[in-house]
């Protein structure tokens, strides 16, 4: 299926230099879910995953972090991830969401959610509501 005549007019632009490639989103996908599992917790945080159905009632993992040190209920953030989609996250935004679990205090949600072109429009979307 051809999505290009449903990119907004003002992104159609930006949407060409793209790096949309099916092999080269599938290569970097690999590496990023290989870095993702090497990558360490800091100390001052606890991760737990869990899994939840979203698209199509498709499971999917959502990482949460909590400061280590954490008692009772505490406000939580939700991390979606730059990746137009279509990419897993970076390690960064690992990174990122467990710095936001210690030093805000709060609970960070990470979901993994189903990636474009496999899943098109809007599995990751409905994914992230659920």
């Amino acid at each position: 299926m051809d999505y290009r005549d449903k990119i907004d007019p003002e992104l159609r632009k930006t949407a060409r230099q793209m790096p949309f490639n099916r092999q080269i989103i599938k290569m970097g996908n690999i590496f990023q879910a290989a870095a993702l599992r090497l990558m360490k917790i800091p100390g001052d945080v606890s991760a737990q995953i869990i899994e939840t159905e979203g698209y199509q009632q498709l499971k999917y993992k959502t990482e949460i972090f909590t400061p280590a040190d954490a008692t009772g209920l505490m406000p939580a953030l939700l991390y979606i991830h730059g990746g137009a989609f279509c990419y897993k996250a970076a390690t960064y935004h690992k990174k990122l969401a467990c710095i936001y679990a210690a030093k805000a205090k709060c609970k960070v949600f990470f979901p993994d959610y189903h990636l474009a072109p496999k899943y098109p429009y809007p599995a990751a979307v409905e994914d992230i509501r659920a």
